[in-house]
C-alpha cells in the first residue's frame, strides 16, 4: 500500500493522544497494542490491522477511530465488514462519522484535517477549520483564508481576513496558500490588483519547490518581462515551464530568445534546468515528494499514476483531498480527477 506524504503526516501524529480518551470511552488504550495496528497498516497488512484497532476504537482511542474512519483498506477487511454487518450499513456509516468527529473535537491533527475536508457543511468545516488552525495546520489555515475569498456557496468576501490566513500558511511553508495570494494578486480576482506582489508570492512559492508556480509566472514574464526582472527572467521562467507553456508562450520565449545574447540565453537555460534538478532531488519539495510518490506507485504497478495525481495525493498542502484520499486508498483516480482538480483550481483562484 502506497503511503503518501498526507497519511504520512497523520500517522506521524499518531500516538500523541492515545493516553487520552475520548469524551465517550473513559477507557485507555495501550500504547503498545495501537503501535502494532499502526505497524501492520504501514506494511500493508489491513486485515491484521484492522483485527486490531477495531477493539481499540471501541474503547475510544482517537487515532484507532481516525484510520477506521478514513482509510478504505482496512473497511474492506474481513473484520471491518463483520462489524458493518452487525450495525448494518446506515449505523454503521454513522458510527464512522461519529467517531472520526470525535476525533477532531480530541484535537486529532488528521481527522481535524478530514473534517475540514468532508465535513457536511460550510459551518461544520470552519468549525474543525478554526481549531486546525489554531492548532497550527496549515492546511486549515489556507482553508479558511480560501474560504474568506468567498470561494464558497455561502461564504462572505473578507479579503483582508483571507491575505492574514493565507499568509500565514505560506509563511510557514505552505506552497499553494503562497499561489493562490500570487495568483490572486495578479489577476486582481478576490483582492486588489497588484501585479509585483501577486510575481513575488509565485517566486517564493517557486522557491519552496512547487512547479505549479511556473505557470502563472511564466505567463506574467510573457505579458510584462520587467514585471519578473527583465527579458532574461523572463525566459527563465518560460523555459522553467516547459511542457506546461502553451503555443502562445512559446511563441513569447522564441521572442526573448531573439532579443537575448547567447550568454544570456545559455544563463536561462542553465537557471531553468538547475531548478529542476535541485527541487527534484530535495525531498522536502513538493516536487522532491511528487518523484518518490511516482517511484511507489510504479513499483507496485499502479500504471494509472501520473504526474498530475501524483503531486495532488503527494503533497499535505494539496487544495483537493478528496482526491488525495482516494489515492491513498487504491482507488482508481481517473473517474474523480477532473472534479477534484477543479477544486484546487477554484481554490487558487484561478478558475
Amino acid at each position: 500500500m502506497i503511503v503518501c506524504r498526507r497519511f504520512a503526516f497523520s500517522l506521524c501524529c499518531l500516538l500523541f493522544l492515545s493516553a487520552i480518551p475520548a469524551r465517550d470511552a473513559p477507557a485507555q488504550v495501550p500504547l503498545r497494542d495501537l503501535q502494532v495496528g499502526v505497524d501492520l497498516l504501514l506494511a500493508g497488512n489491513p486485515e491484521s490491522a484492522a483485527d486490531i484497532l477495531l477493539p481499540l476504537a471501541e474503547q475510544g482511542d482517537a487515532d484507532a477511530r481516525y484510520l477506521l474512519a478514513t482509510d478504505a483498506q482496512l473497511r474492506k477487511s474481513v473484520a471491518m465488514e463483520g462489524w458493518r454487518l452487525a450495525q448494518g450499513d446506515q449505523g454503521a456509516d454513522r458510527q464512522l462519522r461519529a467517531w472520526l468527529g470525535s476525533s477532531a473535537d480530541a484535537g486529532h491533527p488528521g481527522a481535524l484535517e478530514a473534517m475540514v475536508s468532508r465535513g457536511q457543511d460550510l459551518a461544520t468545516r470552519m468549525h474543525y477549520a478554526e481549531r486546525g488552525a489554531d492548532a497550527g495546520l496549515l492546511a486549515a489555515q489556507e482553508w479558511i483564508g480560501v474560504v474568506r475569498l468567498g470561494t464558497y456557496e455561502g461564504s462572505e468576501a473578507r479579503p483582508e481576513e483571507a491575505v492574514a490566513w493565507l499568509r500565514l500558511a505560506a509563511e510557514a511553508g505552505s506552497s499553494s496558500a503562497a499561489i493562490a495570494l500570487g495568483v490572486r494578486y495578479l489577476s486582481g480576482n478576490g483582492l486588489p490588483q497588484d501585479r509585483a506582489l501577486g510575481v513575488r508570492w509565485l517566486i517564493y512559492a517557486s522557491d519552496l519547490g512547487d512547479p505549479t508556480a511556473l505557470t502563472p509566472l511564466a505567463r506574467a514574464g510573457a505579458s510584462d518581462a520587467e514585471l519578473v526582472g527583465g527579458p532574461e527572467e523572463a525566459l527563465r521562467w518560460l523555459m522553467t515551464a516547459q511542457e506546461s507553456v502553451g503555443e502562445g508562450l512559446a511563441r513569447s520565449a522564441r521572442r526573448l530568445r531573439d532579443r537575448l545574447e547567447r550568454d544570456a540565453i545559455r544563463r536561462a537555460e542553465d537557471d531553468a534546468r538547475i531548478w529542476w534538478e535541485r527541487k527534484r532531488a530535495d525531498p522536502s519539495t513538493p516536487l522532491g515528494r511528487v518523484d518518490r510518490w511516482l517511484e511507489r506507485a510504479y513499483a507496485d504497478e499502479r500504471t494509472w499514476a501520473n504526474w498530475e495525481v501524483a503531486f495532488l495525493a503527494s503533497n499535505v498542502d494539496c487544495a483537493a483531498p478528496r482526491l488525495q484520499r482516494l489515492v491513498i486508498n487504491n482507488y482508481d483516480a481517473s473517474a474523480h480527477f477532473n472534479a477534484c482538480m477543479f477544486e484546487a483550481l477554484d481554490a487558487y483562484g484561478v478558475r
